[in-house]
């Protein structure tokens, strides 16, 4: 991450930005710019106006600013594509949320049908209270092996169930996968 601009400590700043005459912006027709790295802006030595900031509290609001050394930032959803919305049976949205996994419902809010009047706003399940739900249905417990994350989903796929959860229950349903997208991966930085 590159600091912000340190025209705020009164230094003037030039060669932030440089025009790349090969690249054309079409909708301008200008030449594309693309930014320098800091090292190659040119500085002033001398105040060119009354700073905003000090130049120590500048480099320290630069250092809380960076970001954490990259980190393998990725969510996993076991059930995507098994999960369908017992109030209106549409498959339920993979959704990743305070660093866990969960599936949701907003009724029609991105689809062309209507909500319906008297319907929920949305339905919302965390992977993990969903999983735990399962691991506990009686037609379930005698599969060996069954209470592990990926166990679940694959006796699902196997044997043609979904999972149909409403605002406080959940049950095993007869039906095929839609699109399903288990075990998909989607970078969360």
């Amino acid at each position: 991450m590159q600091p912000e601009n340190p025209r705020y400590t009164g230094r003037e700043v030039w060669n932030r930005v440089a025009n790349d005459r090969d690249q054309v912006n079409m909708a301008t027709g200008r030449p594309g710019q693309r930014p320098n790295l800091p090292a190659e802006w040119a500085i002033s030595s001398e105040l060119a106006h009354t700073p905003l900031v000090s130049a120590r509290d500048f480099a320290a609001a630069q250092v809380v600013r960076v970001r954490p050394d990259a980190v393998d930032h990725r969510a996993e959803y076991a059930l995507a594509g098994l999960v369908r919305c017992g109030l209106c049976g549409r498959r339920m949205d993979s959704h990743w949320e305070h660093g866990r996994a969960g599936y949701r419902c907003r009724h029609g809010v991105t689809s062309a049908s209507k909500r319906p009047a008297d319907g929920p706003k949305w339905l919302y399940w965390r992977e993990d209270r969903l999983l735990e739900r399962v691991a506990t249905m009686p037609e379930l417990l005698d599969i060996p092996g069954f209470g592990s994350r990926g166990i679940v989903a694959d006796m699902m796929c196997a044997t043609g169930k979904l999972l149909s959860c409403g605002a406080a229950d959940v049950v095993l349903v007869d039906g095929e996968p839609q699109h399903s997208q288990r075990g998909r991966r989607r970078d969360v930085a």
